[in-house]
């Protein structure tokens, strides 16, 4: 169930993730070169694209439980390969001269971030390699840029990540607990499935007539075994609960 959770929700992180990188890349145009950004836009635009493809394969396909892990792994890879790509941006689309456009980036990767929140808390390893990938290089290139402003910028990076660590382990928590409790509604229902498939067969093969009514004024029939339709003269159980009460 996690390993759907993760393959289901990533349809919409992905395009957008594809739709926030062309976008990025027309906003950065009047400060970033066309070739740094092309080099950083094509992966990810590749990345997106193959990632998509797996997510449809594996829904489209029927997974056998012993394969669990393996698609669970190419999920996880492919996270590393997209947040090493998203941080490579802080790199090789950071504007070290204009602070709007920093503002811009540093606004865009904790966007990207947040949103990622909800669709990998279904496995916490995902979120906090995409987390650690983008933030911590992001806090760094702020860091080492020098002045007071790009300093400040960098320490609310950081405190940024350490809340979104938080409320990813906070988010994981209660999915396991979710999957646990739908686990164990799924079991009980299937032992309540067992114990009443027991209990009309053992009451269908007595040999006395075994018959429940409703205790009301209609006094509506419910259920009655073959052995008292067949006393009371009738075909079958069904015939006998079809006859007016």
């Amino acid at each position: 169930q996690r390993t759907d959770e993760l393959y289901q929700r990533y349809l919409v992180s992905g395009v957008a993730s594809m739709i926030l990188a062309v976008c990025s890349c027309i906003i950065l145009a009047p400060v970033i070169p066309t070739w740094r950004r092309l080099l950083w836009l094509i992966p990810m635009v590749v990345v997106s694209v193959c990632r998509l493809i797996v997510r449809r394969i594996y829904l489209a396909s029927a997974i056998a439980e012993e394969d669990l892990q393996k698609w669970k792994n190419i999920f996880f890879w492919g996270t590393i390969v997209i947040s090493v790509c998203w941080g490579s941006g802080t790199i090789l689309l950071f504007p070290s001269d204009h602070h709007l456009y920093q503002a811009f980036l540093a606004i865009l990767i904790c966007g990207v971030v947040s949103a990622g929140t909800a669709p990998l808390a279904a496995d916490k390893r995902n979120f906090l390699v995409l987390s650690s990938a983008t933030m911590i290089p992001l806090a760094i290139r702020f860091a080492v840029n020098g002045n007071t402003v790009n300093l400040l910028i960098g320490f609310f990076i950081f405190l940024c990540y350490l809340v979104y660590l938080s409320n990813a382990k906070a988010n994981s928590r209660q999915m396991t607990r979710l999957i646990s409790q739908n686990i164990d509604f799924e079991r009980k229902r299937q032992e309540l499935h067992l114990s009443e498939t027991r209990y009309f067969s053992f009451i269908s093969n007595l040999p006395i007539g075994v018959c429940r009514r409703i205790l009301d004024d209609e006094g509506e029939i419910i259920m009655v075994n073959p052995a008292m339709a067949k006393m009371l003269g009738y075909a079958s159980a069904e015939a006998f609960c079809r006859i007016p009460s």
